[in-house]
């Protein structure tokens, strides 16, 4: 087990996303980027994304908790940080949540979010959609909203999946006080809506070749993981 442990290697967190794997355009990045940072600002919870070639012998979850614990996903004291690991070749992931997200977001319920968006996605190597689809579907857990089975209409279209965006979005634009713009932290301007059109936009179904434009800065203001902790076992995994 020492051996192992040894060879885990800490990478410098790039934002709520990071892929070692190159399979994200930078469009893609920002887009995901831009949507989890606004969950983080309305709910001080945070959702890193990792992707990497391969796990390197390791298996996901420990990978996936090395990572969580190393970076502190999630705020000091608070133990509310959730990562998504993905390790593209070995086609395995793993997502761990630290100890406050369990009771709403427990083993059952990812399963059932990663079943249902994150492995059909995987299959495709559409990559950009199986996060933002799977990313959104835990906060949407998280805020008690999330209906599983009612959410699966793909074959008649994506008229459910819509409505479930549509319904975050307006909880977050009321969370901010109704939506306003103006500036926040480091002087950075807020249209009080952030990412959020561009999953209309053709955000979804983009593939690694480059979603909807975005313009440049990302979340230039963005602090970096809170120190969170936690991270003691839970969560759900598999492959594709």
């Amino acid at each position: 087990m020492g051996s192992l442990k040894a060879e885990q290697t800490l990478p410098a967190y790039k934002g709520h996303v990071n892929d070692y794997a190159n399979v994200l355009s930078a469009a893609q990045i920002k887009q995901l980027d831009e949507i989890l940072f606004a969950y983080e600002d309305s709910t001080s919870s945070q959702i890193a994304v990792v992707l990497e070639p391969s796990a390197n012998g390791l298996a996901a979850i420990d990978r996936a908790k090395f990572l969580a614990r190393g970076w502190g996903v999630g705020q000091k004291n608070k133990n509310n940080g959730i990562l998504l690991y993905i390790a593209i070749n070995d086609r395995k992931f793993f997502t761990v949540t630290a100890d406050q997200m369990q009771d709403k977001l427990g083993a059952s319920r990812l399963g059932q979010i990663e079943n249902d968006f994150l492995v059909p996605n995987l299959r495709n190597q559409d990559y950009f959609t199986a996060i933002a689809q799977t990313t959104l579907a835990f906060e949407q857990a998280l805020m008690g909203k999330f209906k599983g089975k009612a959410t699966r209409k793909r074959k008649s279209g994506t008229r459910g999946w819509v409505s479930i965006v549509v319904a975050i979005v307006l909880l977050i634009i009321m969370s901010r006080g109704g939506g306003g713009s103006g500036y926040r932290r480091n002087g950075r301007y807020n249209s009080g809506v952030g990412a959020w059109p561009l999953l209309f936009m053709g955000g979804f179904g983009g593939g690694g070749g480059g979603g909807s434009g975005f313009g440049g800065g990302g979340s230039s203001d963005w602090g970096g993981f809170g120190g969170g902790g936690g991270f003691n076992g839970g969560g759900a995994g598999g492959s594709w």
